[in-house]
């Protein structure tokens, strides 16, 4: 974890906020809603 948020601390700051957040389900068809504590998903701004 310390990695990922090394990295995230050298991204540069977004020019503007995001819109949206939305869930994207992890090898799901893309609109597939979660349906269980297993399914993986990642927030994804755009």
């Amino acid at each position: 974890m310390a990695a990922l948020e090394e990295i995230d601390g050298e991204q540069a700051d977004p020019i503007w906020p995001a819109l949206v957040e939305a869930p994207m389900m992890i090898d799901r068809p893309l609109g597939g809603a979660p349906r269980g504590p297993e399914d993986e998903f990642v927030f994804w701004a755009n």
